[in-house]
């Protein structure tokens, strides 16, 4: 069983080590914008003091 866990432990950081580099290389834009253009303006805003 330890070695199962191991193997799954394993392959998932495998995997995120490829994801880091394949968008490392990459130059497509994110899919999803970031949340302050999808409230509007006023989102980046919010926590100023002005």
């Amino acid at each position: 069983m330890a070695a199962v866990i191991a193997s799954v432990v394993g392959a998932l950081i495998l995997a995120g080590i490829v994801h880091d580099i394949a968008r490392l290389i990459t130059t497509v834009e994110p899919r999803r914008p970031p949340p302050a253009h999808l409230r509007g303006r006023r989102g980046s805003t919010a926590f100023s003091s002005s």
